[in-house]
């Protein structure tokens, strides 16, 4: 119980702080992936996460759109606004808003409600492909005809465009609140509540998980692991579960979700594990994988009313009152737009490269890159047939081949089967990589690469298990950072002086 409330009290905090305007190139999208726009709070949001377009196909989970509430809590809430509905779809609604004070915005699961002066509610679902853009006012781009809704001052302007775009009053918002579930994300969350709610139905839990008059922001890929993580089947009736397996199911949902909010993308496997397990740029267990992340055993996946599900019957084994899966199948991998894998198990499973990666494994072993893309696919899928990679090893000791691993994840492997190795001592210590060497191994982890040297440093860092046992404290990082620049700046100075000696000789 207190692991529980531990993991339910971990929750977001609205504040009221500032943002950093960008360039219309740089605009704060609510993006689809959920790690993205939500970045914009605070003055030291990389403007760079927020670039991309929303991935088509692809739902906000409710962890993203936390993370929006807290970027346009920080750059709205306070402000009266001017307001205008672009394309005519929110006309009304505008007018009502126009110069009223933005007080607030909450969200409960995959909705996003903004409080305005004089009663006014205005209710947001992003959809499958929603933005809510934020520019600098000299250098907004025009709205596209998707724009609902326009909002600007004297120095701001904001775009939304999304599924739902709805005025109401406060008994909008109580409305919506009463049919939503139970948000993991939210401090008033009720879990007895959603106990007694569950253990009456006859559905399954799959079901359930992904109904969000229940659970409030839960998507497929949670739902996935979620249940992984309990050990609970998708397909076990919600009257059947235990109160000790709902309580696992509630404790994984609120420190998961916590923590796709926290680190921007949904990274459900523990970092300990997959260390241990020889693959620490995993990210997920079973969800869009054919072998399980910890059992190595088979995933099986069917349909669930009318999205994939997925299992390891191995890890999550079906109870006597548990129907059998009707119709189960081996995955078919895809590339993810929403829950990208690293690069290292990508290259494992070629189903899931885009083309031009596809392209590039070929050419690196010196076979033809052309074709369309199931024949890429099949041709380095056979000539990957007999590669060892260390995760389908079943020994996970020192001598396994770590040929396809950078040198930290090598040092890491060693922590792990043995934390004196003299391995760990001889590793490159992120201060002193270069900022490509950085980008490379976050890349590889499938980690965030913006941001100045001193944040790759940190990130890195943050998601290293080396930075328990010798790692670099911030005041040699600044010391470190601090001298390199002083090295810099001094080799600028020669080069100075060389260039205008060279024009004095002329």
């Amino acid at each position: 119980a207190s692991a529980i409330d531990a993991a339910t009290r971990r929750l977001p905090r609205w504040g009221a702080g500032g943002h950093r305007l960008c360039s219309a190139r740089q605009s704060f999208t609510a993006e689809a992936r959920g790690r993205d726009a939500a970045t914009v709070a605070g003055p030291e949001a990389p403007a760079a996460a927020a670039q991309a377009a929303t991935p088509a196909g692809a739902m906000v989970e409710g962890h993203g759109v936390h993370r929006v509430c807290r970027a346009l809590n920080g750059a709205l809430a306070g402000r009266a606004w001017q307001a205008s509905s672009p394309n005519g779809r929110f006309k009304d609604g505008a007018a009502a808003i126009s110069g009223k004070t933005c007080r607030k915005l909450e969200a409960i699961g995959k909705n996003l409600f903004a409080f305005f002066d004089g009663g006014h509610v205005v209710h947001v679902h992003f959809g499958m492909s929603g933005r809510w853009a934020i520019f600098d006012r000299a250098k907004a781009p025009e709205p596209t005809p998707t724009t609902r809704l326009r909002l600007e001052d004297e120095r701001v302007v904001t775009h939304l465009s999304a599924m739902t775009v709805a005025l109401g009053g406060e008994d909008l918002f109580a409305e919506k609140r009463a049919a939503l579930g139970q948000d993991p994300l939210r401090e008033d969350a009720d879990p007895a509540a959603l106990w007694e709610k569950l253990h009456g139905s006859r559905k399954s839990i799959g079901l359930l998980l992904m109904d969000q008059g229940f659970f409030a922001g839960v998507g497929n890929i949670y739902r996935a692991e979620i249940l992984f993580k309990a050990g609970v089947h998708p397909n076990r009736p919600a009257n059947s579960i235990s109160r000790e397996d709902f309580d696992r199911i509630w404790m994984h949902s609120a420190d998961l979700l916590q923590r796709g909010f926290k680190m921007g993308s949904i990274l459900t496997v523990d970092k300990d594990e997959a260390i241990k397990l020889r693959r620490p740029a995993m990210r997920r267990y079973i969800y869009n994988q054919s072998r399980c992340g910890r059992c190595r055993g088979q995933v099986l996946s069917w349909n669930m009313a009318n999205r994939t599900c997925y299992a390891c019957e191995a890890c999550q084994p079906r109870s006597a009152d548990t129907p059998a899966v009707e119709g189960a199948r081996e995955p078919t991998l895809f590339q993810s737009k929403c829950a990208t894998d690293s690069l290292q198990d990508r290259l494992q499973t070629p189903e899931k490269l885009n083309l031009a990666e596809l392209r590039a494994a070929l050419e690196e072993r010196g076979l033809s890159s052309k074709g369309a893309k199931k024949s890429l696919v099949a041709r380095l899928a056979a000539a990957t047939a007999t590669d060892v990679f260390p995760a389908e090893s079943p020994k996970f000791g020192a001598e396994v081949a770590t040929a396809n691993e950078s040198p930290m994840v090598k040092a890491e492997v060693a922590t792990a089967n043995n934390p004196q190795s003299e391995e760990v001592e001889a590793v490159l210590r992120p201060i002193q990589m270069k900022v490509a060497e950085l980008r490379a191994e976050l890349a590889g982890r499938g980690l965030p690469t913006h941001g100045r040297k001193r944040d790759l440093v940190e990130r890195l860092e943050a998601a290293s298990p080396l930075s328990s046992r010798g790692a670099v404290v911030n005041s040699a990082i600044e010391l470190a950072l601090e001298k390199e620049a002083a090295e810099a700046q001094e080799a600028d100075l020669v080069a100075a002086a060389a260039a205008q000696k060279r024009t004095k000789g002329r």
